[in-house]
């Protein structure tokens, strides 16, 4: 299994890197209910939407638990108190709209046409500079991800807005190896081989360079300016991605999974969603933390950091594991974080767990 920095024995083969784990599996297809349906976002009209079911959802709630005598006694107010009610609701709805349209940074994208109206959407993402790896403080941190040392990212490059879907991959590369069947999902049950695969046949297709992202260029990409443990902040809770949530939360994630179960993109879901069902981070990539794993370009090296370029780091020379980020949907929060490191053989086609987006850099000045 592609686990980033977990307790659990890792051994070398000659075939290259097995993981061994004594924490249970998580679901097969299945059990998973069959397939997930979900529309994707349609940006801040849809997000208010949501925001006002929601809050109807709360209030029917709260009417049940408290019975009608709230209600009868809402009736009574006056005219003047139901207006100014209003007016607060208004300014409320009015500050969420503006929030998270501020929230919406409209990067520069490129659209690659696959063939048969199947597209694929890339944002740009600015060169810049990053802390890598985590602070030995953060909840979870493996010895891989340290030291925590800058990086720069000197050339500005194009990401996938979504990691591959199946109907993306099936168009490039004619098969669809999924075990969670949905055109909108990512695709999974692919190798670092099969990555390479697909990204070589729409390069030869487009005249562009398609590539799986660098380590550095994924990290880059996902923390998208945040210096927390998630691109969400230190916490990442239900609602915001696709992810194995403890079974006892805290209140607020007891809270925010009561809302998700009326809201089919929000609920648990024990296998992989469509691509845009949970909210973008600030460079408007979708599924950065959870959902499938994803792979990148580079070998893996335990230590790498301690002594790996500060410009545009490619990774070790030579290894046997290639690098996995990002974490998945049957994987706790933990292992979904910005700096958590995963990996596995590149021949493995790691069940339902491994899918990829790319990168192209053609084209950017």
């Amino acid at each position: 299994m592609p686990y980033g920095n977990t307790p659990n024995i890792r051994n070398a083969t000659g075939s290259g890197i097995a993981i061994i784990s004594d924490r249970p599996s998580p679901p097969s297809p299945a059990a998973s209910g069959g397939r997930w349906n979900c529309p994707l976002p349609v940006g801040g009209v849809n997000c208010c939407l949501r925001f006002f079911r929601k809050v109807r959802l709360m209030g029917e709630a709260v009417d049940k638990v408290v019975g009608k005598v709230v209600v009868k006694k809402a009736r009574k107010l006056s005219r003047r108190t139901k207006a100014g009610i209003a007016v607060i609701a208004a300014c409320l709805a009015a500050g969420g709209i503006w929030y998270y349209m501020a929230g919406q940074r409209h990067w520069p994208e490129t659209v690659l046409d696959l063939g048969n109206n199947v597209q694929m959407r890339l944002v740009l993402i600015p060169a810049g500079k990053f802390m890598m790896g985590s602070p030995a403080t953060e909840a979870g941190r493996g010895s891989d991800e340290g030291p925590q040392h800058e990086v720069t990212i000197s050339k500005p490059f194009y990401m996938g807005v979504f990691e591959v879907t199946q109907e993306q991959y099936e168009q490039v590369m004619g098969n669809n190896p999924s075990s969670f069947k949905g055109a909108k999902n990512p695709v999974e049950t692919v190798s670092w081989d099969d990555a390479i695969g697909f990204c070589r046949k729409l390069s030869a297709r487009t005249g562009k360079k398609v590539m799986l992202p660098t380590e550095a260029q994924w990290e880059y990409a996902c923390r998208a300016g945040t210096t927390t443990t998630f691109h969400t902040g230190d916490a990442l809770e239900p609602g915001q991605a696709n992810a194995d949530f403890p079974a006892n939360p805290g209140v607020w994630d007891t809270i925010m999974a009561w809302v998700g179960k009326f809201l089919p993109q929000k609920a648990k879901t024990n296998q992989t969603t469509p691509a845009g069902s949970f909210p973008p981070n600030d460079f408007g990539l979708y599924d950065m933390h959870g959902n499938v794993w994803e792979w990148c370009s580079d070998w893996y090296g335990e230590d790498y950091y301690a002594n790996s370029p500060k410009t545009d780091p490619q990774g070790p020379d030579s290894g046997l594991a290639r690098v996995l980020r990002g974490g998945g949907w049957g994987y706790d929060p933990q292992y979904c974080r910005s700096a958590d490191r995963g990996r596995d053989d590149p021949v493995n086609r790691l069940g339902y767990y491994v899918g990829f987006r790319v990168v192209v850099l053609s084209g950017v000045d």
